[in-house]
């Protein structure tokens, strides 16, 4: 009787893993898919700040493109300092330092917000160092999610896109 009654429990138990594993498996692929989002999310986001920070080192030492006295940027440089802007916007985007456009940007949707000095003869709001000419640059990148272009899309829950912010401020040294 003992063997019978074995018998019988496990004929009974035969559907549970199954059951479990329908029942785990979509909260397993989430967090695997989450984790995999996040690692790149990140990725992305290091590689703007080190795209800033390069464009922020060459603005730094592009010489005579500003005066180093008083920060100011007169007719005579307004030339250089387009063409250092230009080749740092290219360096920034992607990588390469011509003053002309990319064909294969670093990030997809960047964005350079705010190339700008702030200095002795400069005042205004985003300026923190008035005693030295500071370059300061500014870039943002819309996350590129591998789903689409909301990050997280499910029944009566959405979550949409994510920028990648990064700045830097560099003081200018002109050599």
């Amino acid at each position: 009787m003992n063997k019978l009654s074995k018998a019988n429990f496990y004929g009974s138990c035969s559907g549970t893993a199954m059951v479990e594993l329908a029942i785990i498996l979509p909260l397993m692929l989430f967090l695997l898919f989450g984790i995999t989002e996040l690692g790149r999310a990140l990725y992305q986001q290091s590689m703007l700040t080190q795209a800033v920070e390069l464009g922020a080192r060459y603005m730094a030492r592009v010489n005579g493109i500003i005066d180093a006295d008083d920060c100011s940027n007169d007719a005579g440089n307004e030339a250089r300092w387009n063409a250092a802007v230009a080749v740092t916007t290219n360096l920034i985007q992607c990588g390469d330092d011509s003053a002309g456009g990319c064909d294969d940007p670093l990030l997809p949707n960047m964005v350079i917000d705010y190339i700008d000095v702030c200095g002795p003869g400069i005042a205004h709001a985003s300026c923190t160092s008035p005693s030295a000419c500071v370059i300061t640059i500014r870039a943002t990148a819309d996350f590129q999610s591998i789903f689409g272009d909301d990050l997280v899309a499910v029944p009566g829950f959405r979550l949409g896109g994510v920028t990648l912010n990064a700045a830097t401020q560099e003081r200018y040294i002109g050599h």
